[in-house]
């Protein structure tokens, strides 16, 4: 007789590879804008936009996550995106202050998501520690 296997194991398991699937696409996708940036239009704008619509569904596998973990997990995740995003928005507003005429650079908006995701990355590892 097999044991019943835990609903949040089970649940990590399907976000995993619902994410797998999305960043697997984004980046075939994003190949083939690399590859072929010589499309004529409107085949160029089709091929610059077309890797971020792997990102709507690893966006919904977050959302599907959310919904069928435990409220524990759920608490860590949503605390741990709480703080990124807020460090987020403090730094880019005053690096957003800083840039102007012969001031600091406008770099892309990506730097921003990254930034999130590093310090969401490194929220989850603090208050994964902390419960322990």
């Amino acid at each position: 007789m097999t044991s019943p296997q835990n609903p949040t194991n089970l649940a990590y398991r399907r976000f995993v590879l619902r994410m797998i699937a999305a960043l697997a696409v984004y980046f075939v996708l994003l190949l083939g804008r690399v590859l072929f940036a010589a499309l004529p239009q409107p085949w160029l704008t089709v091929s610059a936009v077309a890797p971020a619509l792997p990102l709507l569904y690893a966006f919904s596998a977050i959302a599907r996550f959310l919904g069928e973990t435990d409220e524990f997990k759920r608490k860590m995740i949503v605390d741990a995106a709480a703080f990124a995003g807020g460090v987020t928005a403090v730094l880019a507003v005053g690096y957003g202050l800083g840039e102007g005429p012969g001031m600091l650079p406008q770099p892309s908006a990506l730097i921003d998501f990254a930034v999130f995701m590093v310090l969401w990355l490194a929220a989850m590892f603090t208050i994964k520690a902390r419960a322990r």
